[in-house]
């Protein structure tokens, strides 16, 4: 895996990611429940995700020796989580209304 990060220098890796949270701005699930935690968590957690990741790979570029970008990476596993129990609640909670 680290051969394969390394194919990149980070910079660019961030630009690729702030790529795919902008990408995920214009493009996401669409909402099958009414719930508002569902509609909000479809609407901004997975490009959130994405700037966490991007801003993980610039500081790991820049400052290397400090923890901020493995804590920043730690965000988008988290907001990622998020997402995934955002979006599984919102597909069974729309089940149960159609």
């Amino acid at each position: 895996m680290q051969a394969l990060l390394n194919i990149l220098p980070w910079p660019a890796w961030g630009l690729i990611c702030f790529g795919i949270a902008g990408l995920y701005l214009l493009v996401r699930p669409r909402p099958r429940s009414g719930d508002a935690f569902a509609r909000f968590v479809l609407r901004w957690m997975h490009s959130l995700v994405w700037l966490w990741l991007g801003s993980a790979c610039f500081v790991s570029a820049w400052m290397p020796d400090t923890t901020l970008a493995t804590i920043l990476a730690l965000l988008g596993l988290v907001s990622y989580l998020v997402f995934l129990v955002g979006l599984v609640r919102d597909r069974l909670l729309g089940r149960e209304d159609a």
